[in-house]
């Protein structure tokens, strides 16, 4: 369920776009729906959680375009059957109140968590989608909105699942950058497609605990050795060899 080398590279070209912060969202969106088709929205929502978990896309602008993106794919859709809705219900919440499927290195503006939680529930969403990234980030807004029914449903439908499928890891640790030259961006766009574009992509990858496993029961037969039947025990009896470490007539012992 990954994007191929070529595909990874054309939606990093949306990301990395210099234009991106003066372009509204509602372009943005329309931009990456041209260039991968309605059947790719998961292959393509997989890459973009990978993207934000893993800190290859860091900036602001980028962040919130990828929030969006994954909200906006699986518009028309009930919330709960967004494959990334814990994801994006997570970052609104405050650090406190987090869950594990939410990295603690990534964190949202309070004008983010505004935006989005606005974006969840609200019912001018065409509208919110005009404005542009540089506008939501350089604005002060009021308190976000009530997400709480929102919330409450991703919770009960996660707790439908096994607590086996909740409990992993990235087997990757991600290194912040120490700087934002061009060169980096290049470095930083060979390795999301390395990790990203295998047949097996390593940024998909989890340490998880193996399932547990019952010991399984001692078959009881007529033709089992003695020593297997536990009703028998009488009939054992320690047995030893005196004769042995004895010295012999060559004063060497048995």
């Amino acid at each position: 369920m990954a994007l191929s080398s070529e595909e990874v590279d054309k939606l990093l070209n949306f990301f990395f776009d210099e234009t991106n912060e003066s372009q509204t969202f509602e372009h943005f969106l329309s931009q990456v729906s041209q260039c991968f088709p309605k059947a790719y929205n998961y292959k393509v929502g997989v890459c973009v959680y990978n993207l934000l978990y893993h800190n290859i896309i860091t900036m602001p602008s980028q962040r919130i375009l990828a929030l969006t993106l994954l909200n906006e794919m699986y518009r028309g859709e009930p919330f709960v059957n967004n494959p990334f809705g814990s994801f994006i219900v997570g970052l609104c919440q405050s650090d406190s109140s987090r869950k594990n499927h939410v990295p603690p290195n990534l964190k949202i503006s309070d004008s983010e968590k505004y935006f989005l939680s606005h974006l969840l529930v609200s019912s001018q969403v065409k509208e919110m989608l005009k404005k542009t990234p540089c506008f939501i980030i350089k604005t002060e807004f009021g308190p976000m909105a009530d997400i709480s029914h929102v919330q409450r449903l991703v919770e009960e439908k996660l707790d439908d699942r096994f607590v086996i499928s909740r409990n992993h890891i990235s087997c990757l640790v991600p290194e912040p950058a120490t700087s934002t030259s061009v060169e980096d961006y290049e470095e930083l766009r060979a390795a999301a497609k390395e990790i990203l574009s295998n047949p097996s992509p390593p940024a998909m990858q989890t340490y998880k605990p193996g399932p547990i496993r019952l010991v399984p029961p001692l078959a009881v037969g007529d033709e089992n050795m003695l020593w297997l039947e536990l009703d028998e025990v009488k009939n054992h009896d320690f047995a030893y060899d005196y004769t042995m470490c004895m010295p012999n007539s060559n004063c060497i012992e048995a």
